[in-house]
């Protein structure tokens, strides 16, 4: 993934006055660095299986963390022609968490949701903050898991 990253920052660089180009280009490199992280994301997947994956929790603000997530979904949205809805609470909310591992969790959730939602319909993200909680939601028009698939 280095070597596809490093000439698109090259890229990015030669071609800063075109619009267009720059923005696909800053498309293309998201999506090469979230290529790098579903890598990583595997080889996480062995150390867990192997029992040596361990949390890195930190205190940092979750709202924005949870917006840059969302955001690499935009294009994904208007490809397929969903609606993606989204809310998120107006002030920052400062908590313990693993940035890395939730961040994980919402691409899986959301990449789930786009993925069984046909066009026409919508992906919706919604994070409220209550009572000391920080809720996170995702829904979508898509086909549900049934009750046997659960467990």
């Amino acid at each position: 993934m280095t070597i596809i990253a490093d000439p698109i920052s090259q890229l990015l660089k030669k071609y800063d006055k075109e619009k267009d180009t720059q923005w696909m280009l800053s498309l293309i490199q998201r999506n090469a660095e979230r290529l790098l992280k579903l890598i990583n994301q595997l080889l996480d997947l062995s150390k867990l299986e192997v029992g040596k994956l361990a949390l890195k929790v930190t205190k940092a603000e979750i709202v924005s963390s949870l917006r840059m997530t969302a955001s690499a979904f935009e294009s994904l949205a208007q490809g397929k022609n969903i609606q993606f809805l989204r809310s998120f609470p107006e002030d920052p909310i400062f908590t313990f968490f693993d940035k890395e591992k939730v961040e994980q969790i919402m691409a899986n959730l959301l990449s789930n949701a786009f993925k069984f939602t046909s066009e026409g319909g919508f992906v919706r993200f919604d994070v409220v903050a209550r009572d000391n909680e920080i809720i996170i939601e995702v829904g979508n028009t898509g086909s549900r898991i049934s009750q046997e698939a659960l467990p």
